[in-house]
């Protein structure tokens, strides 16, 4: 597939005004995902005339497929009153102009080492944890980056466990509390 496929498949968000910044890259991934699978996420900051080393307010996200970078572009263009797009003032666009030139320089030299590596190569790692690693690690910034740690719980609790106690026994405690108190009522 050549360049102007994978540009079809890529979304410019910025800013509406040049001085504020994007949402965190976490923040940010979290958002796309629902939209469908990011091959890529890169992105700088734009002021002045020139790339700073700043806290972005550009990103380019390139997508698995043309589809949801249309969806993408959409929801942009439809934006709500309490949308991701008014709430932290961002915008969606094609991939034209300046930030046709990044893409052109960043992300398809990422896009051909990615399908470089998607041939078979006997290293057993699977084609989907190479885009995750692209996904994760494609940034402009050559300093290190803050790696923000979720330390929410990975999985809810199972229905029968309760969130009350640890000796199990909570819940039977409520439950004869519930009925004293719905025979109360009754009488």
């Amino acid at each position: 597939m050549d360049e102007d496929y994978y540009k079809l498949c890529a979304v410019h968000l910025r800013t509406k005004k040049i001085l504020e910044c994007l949402p965190s890259r976490l923040h940010l991934q979290q958002f796309l995902r629902p939209f469908g699978s990011i091959l890529a996420l890169h992105e700088w900051c734009f002021r002045d005339g020139r790339i700073q080393h700043d806290k972005p307010n550009n990103a380019l996200v390139l997508f698995e497929r043309r589809r949801i970078a249309s969806d993408l572009l959409k929801a942009s263009a439809n934006e709500g009153p309490d949308s991701f797009w008014t709430t932290h003032n961002v915008i969606a666009l094609p991939v034209q102009g300046p930030s046709h030139r990044i893409f052109s320089k960043e992300m398809i030299p990422k896009i051909e080492k990615l399908k470089a590596e998607e041939q078979p190569s006997g290293s057993g790692e699977s084609v989907r944890t190479k885009r995750q690693h692209l996904a994760e690690n494609s940034h402009i910034s050559a300093g290190p980056i803050p790696q923000i740690i979720d330390t929410r719980p990975a999985k809810r609790p199972r229905r029968g466990e309760s969130e009350i106690g640890t000796n199990g026994m909570d819940h039977i405690r409520v439950f004869w509390a519930l009925l004293s108190l719905n025979n109360l009522l009754v009488k």
